[in-house]
């Protein structure tokens, strides 16, 4: 896999699906903010390089999310570090949870489904119970839920909102095409081509260069399987729309796991291994 990491990245360039600026934030979420967030231009440079991005593109990425409220730029010397807005973090930390997380924790626990409109909020709240309910959202008054607590019921009424409930199996179409994810066939093809190269423990031997392809190719894993995963509703599984979607979570993790000693070595040494271990388990 001494090429894995440009392969993967040539290809998502090639077909127009590489964003350098939300591979940077893919980058924070999934090693730096476990390492106390903040990281140096120089690193982050060198890892994107190691993929094929040109420098130039990089510096660009970076104003671009600076000027954008994503990043915070300070400096140290001649050395410049960026961490994520705090804002922002609560935004990153927030999709981790998500991304990480096993298809089991976001099945329903009942057998029902609710659709619950705001006619006169606006889109922070409903965001915001939206995540509480562990919902998704059709619109930006509008979310889809499979379980309603008492205490969330309340709230909803005191933000005067309104509440439509069926059983799953009578999902209406209009439902359906709501939560329709995008179509992420060649993601979701491409991820499983790269599972099938490395899943057979095709890891060439340890040492400074295979811990920065091992780095840089789990960042690039990640950053796909973000794009499937952020864009698939929790209720999927009763929608029909979620394809196969525990299986990938179930060779992403295997093959995380895989990179994960030699990919975390260059992280730690290039970072910081971070105060708190546990906080970097993922999957």
């Amino acid at each position: 896999m001494d090429n894995t990491a440009k392969e993967i990245a040539t290809w998502l360039r090639r077909t127009g699906r590489l964003r350098i600026w939300s591979l940077i934030i893919t980058l924070f979420g999934d090693a730096v903010v476990p390492r106390g967030g903040r990281v140096a231009s120089e690193t982050i440079t060198q890892l994107m390089t190691h993929m094929g991005v040109e420098p130039g593109a990089v510096r660009t990425a970076l104003s671009r999310l600076t000027k954008d409220g994503w990043l915070v730029r300070d400096k140290e010397g001649r050395n410049t570090f960026y961490s994520l807005a705090p804002e922002r973090l609560v935004e990153v930390e927030r999709a981790s949870k998500h991304i990480y997380r096993r298809p089991s924790q976001s099945a329903p626990d009942t057998n029902s489904w609710h659709v619950v409109t705001f006619p006169a909020q606006g889109q922070d709240v409903v965001e915001a119970l939206c995540v509480k309910a562990g919902g998704v959202l059709i619109d930006r008054r509008t979310m889809l839920v499979s379980r309603l607590s008492g205490a969330l019921k309340l709230e909803i009424g005191s933000q005067r909102g309104m509440i439509v409930s069926g059983a799953i199996g009578s999902v209406p179409d209009w439902l359906r095409e709501a939560v329709q994810r995008e179509d992420f066939g060649e993601e979701e093809q491409l991820l499983r081509d790269v599972v099938s190269v490395l899943a057979d423990g095709s890891v060439p031997e340890r040492g400074p260069a295979c811990s920065i392809e091992c780095a840089a190719t789990r960042c690039l894993l990640v950053h796909i399987w973000r794009r499937i995963t952020l864009n698939t509703p929790p209720l999927v599984p009763e929608l029909e729309v979620w394809r196969s979607i525990g299986e990938m979570h179930a060779d992403v993790a295997q093959v995380y796991r895989q990179l994960e000693e030699d990919a975390d070595s260059w992280f730690d040494k290039a970072i910081g291994r971070g105060q708190n271990r546990d906080s970097m388990r993922r999957f």
